[in-house]
């Protein structure tokens, strides 16, 4: 009896014994056979649109005159030495001996992105030719060669592009050739980013009143189709002008 205790014992401990070994094994088994893990990470990260922070305005409202209608019943009338009421009327755009007119430019700003500025301008003017040639010149009034522009230009402001200003100072009593050549020479190109520009432009014209005379009277005659012995005239005057940013892929 004692012998068949024994032997139950034995075989429950044995029982117990591989239980335990298998569960020992099963654990350290399991870690044995995982697999090789090297990790890194890049935490979040966020970009935002460049900025095109420009702003390009020009402001021509002001830039030709109206009209003038000889009116002898208007309300609002002015007198001249002769005795000529006249009064503006609502349409049209002329230039003559006694007005002016002006035009503005603004360009300003700033960009996160290499940048271009073009600027390209049209400034024609009234002109009046001579076509007289005689055998003594000495005996004419007016020299054969003659080009007479009576209306003058100025230029001020500031057109400063980072540090440099090119227009360092105002320009006055200029031609209309004058001034195209200086806004065409506005354009830049390879504008760095976060360059700040500030043109801040007043462009006029004036046709003095008290001007040549005879010349005047000739440019008005031409204008009503009325010839002029001696004379042509280009009569009109004119102003475009086309302002553009662009951003650059690469430096030109």
């Amino acid at each position: 009896m004692e012998k068949k205790e024994n032997k139950t014992m034995k075989k429950g401990l044995t029982i117990a014994a591989l239980a335990l070994l298998l569960g020992i094994v099963g654990y350290t088994g399991g870690n044995t056979f995982a697999k090789y893990i090297t990790s890194n990470s890049v935490p979040a990260t966020e970009a935002t649109v460049a900025q095109w922070g420009y702003t390009v305005s020009v402001g021509a409202e002001k830039l030709w005159g109206t009209d003038y209608v000889f009116d002898t019943n208007a309300s609002v009338v002015t007198t001249d030495d002769n005795g000529v009421t006249v009064n503006s009327s609502d349409t049209g755009k002329r230039v003559a001996p006694g007005t002016t007119g002006y035009t503005t430019l603004k360009v300003q700003g700033q960009a996160e992105v290499l940048s271009k500025l073009n600027v390209t301008s049209t400034v024609t003017d009234v002109e009046l030719h001579s076509t007289t040639t005689l055998d003594d010149p000495s005996t004419q009034d007016v020299d054969e060669s003659l080009v007479y522009s009576p209306i003058k230009w100025s230029i001020s402001g500031d057109a400063i592009i980072g540090s440099e200003n090119k227009l360092p100072v105002d320009l006055s009593n200029q031609t209309a050739a004058d001034v195209a050549d200086f806004l065409d020479k506005l354009s830049k190109t390879n504008i760095a980013a976060k360059t700040e520009i500030n043109i801040d432009l007043t462009i006029t014209w004036a046709w003095a009143f008290e001007g040549n005379n005879t010349y005047d009277t000739y440019l008005g005659l031409l204008a009503a189709s009325k010839p002029v012995d001696g004379y042509t005239a280009d009569l009109t005057t004119s102003y475009a002008l086309s302002v553009t940013l662009e951003q650059l892929e690469k430096p030109e």
